[in-house]
């Protein structure tokens, strides 16, 4: 509690800038060793804290949420260091809930069995019917991805690369963007394609052509009617790692490299997260801030 006390109130993963929330009697280069091996020893359960969370939102009581899937990096010295963050999305709030480690020397099958196991675990607190949609950008639009949807009963939408795999319909087979080159600016279209060469999957793909010329392509789930403009949430999550990184707990000036010590601190991370949302609920309630709201529709504060 009281690691979790220094990194709310100083604004900080930095275990030596950690220091003064402990006793001042004891050195402090003794706190550092503490708070070091007790990120090394201890075992936290993923599941237990998207338990906690799960009681916090009420889950029980909300008809349906959405999780959202990406990545974050930064460079500590030489070494880069990446995690795959899963958030919850419900009408006001994105939490991180699940927090994965990334080896960039194991990738391919390895990362697809990650995103399985995290996903086969949320969905024994989540299950799969109050999953609204489950949305990645195009690093998650892998067809062995979007079978495990499929498998698991999950609507999805994941971003799809222009030139990322061939698609057909019966025999004619092309680049995926070229079922939409004659799209004009402005409009949609959505199809029912077959993704691969071989044993590809069947899934719906919406296209939009951008006012640059792009196009924005999404293979989803075929109940799912308006699925680009439910991808424009991915941001929400983008949001949370500014919150994460720069603007509250400032990850990036951790000095922790090591995979296993650095999952723990995220774990701490969410429980503190957890915690600010709750105050911030509380506060609101007896303390209401007017959200204004801008010409083009959004707050003018972000409350990620």
């Amino acid at each position: 509690m009281i690691m979790m006390k220094g990194m709310i109130t100083l604004r900080t993963v930095n275990l030596s800038r950690l220091i003064p929330s402990f006793d001042a009697s004891v050195k402090g280069a003794s706190h550092e060793r503490r708070m070091s091996r007790f990120l090394k020893e201890i075992q936290i359960n993923p599941l237990e804290i998207l338990r906690m969370i799960a009681v916090f939102l009420r889950l029980k009581k909300i008809n349906k949420v959405g999780l959202i899937v990406d990545r974050t990096n930064w460079k500590r010295g030489e070494k880069y260091l990446n995690f795959l963050f899963i958030a919850l999305k419900t009408k006001n709030w994105t939490i991180p809930v699940w927090v994965l480690p990334i080896c960039e020397q194991k990738q391919g099958n390895h990362r697809l069995t990650q995103i399985e196991s995290a996903l086969d675990a949320i969905l024994q607190i989540i299950p799969a019917e109050k999953i609204d949609y489950f949305l990645g950008d195009a690093e998650f639009g892998y067809l062995s991805r979007i079978e495990l949807f499929q498998e698991r009963g999950i609507p999805y939408i994941v971003r799809l690369k222009e030139k990322w795999n061939l698609a057909s319909q019966g025999e004619d087979s092309r680049f995926i963007h070229q079922w939409f080159d004659g799209l004009p600016v402005g409009k949609s279209q959505t199809l029912v394609l077959t993704l691969g060469q071989t044993s590809g999957v069947s899934t719906a793909v919406t296209a939009k052509r951008l006012e640059n010329g792009d196009l924005i392509i999404a293979a989803h789930s075929p109940e799912i009617r308006n699925p680009l403009h439910i991808y424009r949430s991915r941001w929400s999550i983008e949001t949370l790692f500014r919150f994460l990184k720069t603007s509250q707990f400032n990850i990036e000036s951790t000095g922790i490299t090591d995979p296993f010590k650095l999952r723990n601190l995220m774990h701490i991370l969410i429980l503190c997260f957890l915690f600010i949302l709750h105050q911030a609920q509380y506060l609101s309630s007896k303390f209401p801030i007017p959200i204004i709201i801008k010409p083009h529709g959004y707050p003018d504060k972000s409350f990620w």
